[in-house]
């Protein structure tokens, strides 16, 4: 299934496809083995609808060089006529086998094209920075949520080498009780310090309200500070942008929790389980490590 480009909610923007009924390798249905249908959704999330209008002879699918039809072919069914025309069974929006899928038409094409121009659902796609080479960095936040008085609170971040690279004071007392962002930029791997002190030597909490800091990456939290310290208190942070990796339980990769920031893999490659000394090669299709950790292909993933 798919989502249309009107779609009013961004968190489901996309097209889901079955593993069996996607690409031309691996454990397939027979008759939809050729990654025609990850061609159809995709058609649908580009604005088109079913070649049959979703209805009978009176619903169109709002394109003017598709022939009238009223319910969806199967197999490859040449040659079939309804709505007193030729059914186009060839097309990639009718629910023919993939062997049998092969064009879209022009109208549909110009259809899938207008998303793109000015105004257009997807015209942001244009300036979209997502298809550039991924910054070989780690995105870093800072946030504070300040108890009663702001004002008592400073604060700096230092890079591997101990240089002071971010700092903060003089917060006004406009900010009690909110949290903010004091730092938020792309930094190389290694190990950082973030310090932050209290004038007034009670820390965050608790004689003054409730406060606390938070320190994250574009992978999720790193430390949670609750806030109670006394004049200072000294975190280290350890960025391994290279050594992300999925370590489990199971092979629910969507569950930050089952990500480990921090682990130093054995020297392993796109494509390969490291299991010690022994590596598998994925020959693109998912693979089982003794630990049931599931690789996905182009990916790199390591166990211990």
């Amino acid at each position: 299934f798919a989502t249309f480009p009107n779609n009013p909610n961004r968190d489901e923007d996309g097209v889901v496809v079955d593993y069996l009924n996607f690409g031309r390798i691996g454990n397939l249905k027979p008759d939809f083995n050729l990654g025609r249908t990850a061609t159809h959704e995709v058609g649908h999330w580009l604005g088109l609808r079913h070649i049959w209008g979703d209805g009978d002879c009176s619903f169109d699918d709002s394109v003017d060089d598709t022939p009238w039809s009223d319910d969806p072919n199967y197999d490859c069914n040449v040659g079939h006529i309804s709505c007193s025309s030729v059914d186009m069974v060839q097309n990639y929006m009718d629910y023919s086998d993939d062997a049998c899928m092969n064009l879209f038409t022009m109208g549909q094409k110009l259809r899938m094209r207008a998303l793109f121009e000015p105004g257009g659902f997807k015209e942001a796609f244009l300036t979209s920075k997502a298809c550039q080479a991924p910054l070989d960095c780690n995105q870093i936040t800072i946030k504070i949520r300040f108890d009663n008085y702001p004002g008592d609170i400073s604060w700096n971040f230092k890079n591997p080498e101990g240089s002071i690279i971010a700092s903060g004071s003089g917060y006004t007392n406009s900010l009690a009780h909110l949290e903010e962002t004091i730092y938020d930029s792309c930094v190389a791997d290694g190990s950082y310090t973030f310090e932050i002190f209290d004038a007034f030597g009670d820390g965050l909490c608790c004689n003054e309200g409730s406060g606390s800091y938070l320190i994250s990456d574009q992978y999720g939290d790193l430390l949670i500070g609750d806030g109670d310290f006394g004049s200072s208190d000294l975190q280290t942070v350890n960025l391994l942008n290279s050594s992300y990796r999925f370590v489990g339980p199971g092979d629910e990769w969507e569950i930050s929790s089952n990500w480990n920031k921090l682990s130093v893999p054995s020297s392993c490659y796109s494509g390969v389980i490291c299991i010690e000394s022994d590596c598998i090669k994925n020959d693109g299709l998912d693979i089982y490590s003794p630990t049931q950790l599931i690789v996905k292909e182009g990916v790199q993933f390591c166990t211990n």
